[in-house]
C-alpha cells in the first residue's frame, strides 16, 4: 500500500506542478488567467509600482512577469518538493544570522574572514531535509548576500 501512495502522490504533484494555475481555456477560443495568478499579480505589481517607476512601453512586460514569478514560486515551494519521497524543508534564513557555509552559498562570500559575516539578505531558501537535526542533508544552500560585522 505505502508504493502505491508514494506513486500515486508523485503523479499528482508532478501533474500539479505541470498544469497547476495555468491560463483558462473557455468557449470560442478565449484564454483568461487563473483568479488566483490575477490576483496575486495585481498585488504583487502594486506593491512594486511604489518601488519602482518604469515607461509605459515596458510597463505591460513587466508586470506581465509578475504572473509567470508567482507560477514559478508556487510550484517550487507546494508542487516540485512534495513529488520527493522524503520530506523536504524550505528554510528563509533570517536577516543578522550569522553565515554558516553549510546551509549558505553567497558570491559575497569569501574564505578568510568568515567569523564577522552576518545574512543582509536571503534571495533563495535553504532546502533540505531533517534541517534540525544532526543527520540533515542539504540538497540546495539558501542564497545569501551577506555583511561584515561592524
Amino acid at each position: 500500500m505505502y508504493i502505491a501512495s508514494t506513486k500515486l502522490r508523485k503523479q499528482i504533484y508532478s501533474t500539479l506542478n505541470n498544469c497547476g494555475f495555468s491560463d483558462i481555456h473557455g468557449k470560442s477560443n478565449t484564454t483568461y488567467e487563473h483568479p488566483f495568478i490575477t490576483f496575486y499579480k495585481e498585488k504583487l505589481n502594486k506593491t512594486m509600482n511604489e518601488l519602482r517607476n518604469i515607461k509605459d512601453q515596458e510597463k505591460i512586460t513587466v508586470e506581465n512577469l509578475a504572473a509567470t514569478i508567482i507560477r514559478e514560486v508556487i510550484k517550487i515551494f507546494w508542487f516540485r518538493l512534495k513529488i520527493h519521497e522524503s520530506v523536504v524543508q524550505h528554510v528563509w534564513i533570517p536577516y543578522n544570522a550569522k553565515v554558516n557555509e553549510t546551509f549558505m552559498k553567497g558570491e559575497n562570500i569569501d574564505d578568510n574572514d568568515n567569523e564577522n559575516l552576518y545574512v543582509d539578505l536571503c534571495y533563495f531558501p535553504l532546502i533540505g531535509r531533517d534541517l534540525t537535526s544532526d543527520n540533515h542533508e542539504v540538497y540546495v544552500p539558501a542564497k545569501v548576500f551577506v555583511r561584515k560585522d561592524q
